[in-house]
């Protein structure tokens, strides 16, 4: 399962809802940002973030 949706280091809510821009995931321990429609997992792939409801 994906991270949880991180902003400004507080919580915000689960990567298995809509993601906006400026929104950090969590994966695998590690905080990465992503500036666009993409983001980068632990392991370096590349996703398109859906929204799901």
């Amino acid at each position: 399962m994906l991270g949880s949706v991180m902003r400004s280091g507080d919580l915000i809510q689960r990567a298995d809802v809509k993601v906006e821009l400026g929104y950090y995931v969590s994966m695998d321990g590690l905080l990465v940002s992503f500036p666009g429609p993409y983001y980068l997992f632990g392991r370096g792939c590349i996703a398109y973030v859906l929204t799901c409801m």
